[in-house]
């Protein structure tokens, strides 16, 4: 037999039995450098909630940027908020006068307003202003063009929570129900 060296086939056999036995390493499965990254993604980890902040910073740079580049959208938010504002100041004039203006519904899985004290001034101002930013913002994260479908959904989903943290329902003074209670 050849040694393997000149032997082509030996040198075939040699490298398919080094492949197999080789095993691929990444950098998360060695611990030996990340004295500071383990803690620190740790650290990171409770106080996000395990989301990646890198991963946040992506999803909100596709869709701006995209948003950016996209005059049309940009158009089409502004004329969105302009109607919006009308129909919030009209809808206030409306409760002022006792001569409503059709409400905005709130979503179907949306409770947060349906007690018949939101229905009441200053609460159904206020739960009405907070509808109409929410479709804004909905339609603000949606549909631009290049924005990749699980970053839109990302962006969707962080500004829904984060209009979430601020709706009136939330806060003594501009819940109604809790003030009652």
């Amino acid at each position: 037999m050849t040694p393997p060296d000149t032997n082509p086939a030996g040198v075939r056999e040699r490298d398919a039995s080094a492949w197999q036995g080789t095993r691929h390493h990444y950098p998360e499965e060695s611990v030996a450098h990340a004295a500071l990254d383990l803690p620190l993604h740790a650290w990171l980890g409770r106080f996000t909630g395990n989301v990646s902040p890198a991963a946040l910073a992506l999803a909100w740079f596709d869709w701006s940027l995209h948003l950016m580049l996209s005059p049309d959208k940009q158009a089409e938010l502004a004329t969105h908020a302009a109607s919006a504002s009308l129909r919030w100041w009209q809808y206030c004039a409306g409760a002022a006068f006792a001569s409503q203006a059709a409400p905005v519904e709130p979503l179907a899985q949306d409770k947060r307003f349906v007690d018949p004290a939101w229905q009441t001034w200053p609460f159904n101002v206020l739960s009405q202003g907070f509808l109409l930013q929410q479709q804004w913002w909905h339609r603000a994260t949606r549909s631009v063009r290049g924005v990749s479908p699980h970053h839109a959904d990302v962006t969707t989903f962080i500004a829904r929570q984060l209009l979430d943290a601020v709706s009136p329902s939330n806060f003594v003074a501009t819940n109604p129900v809790v003030l009652e209670t």
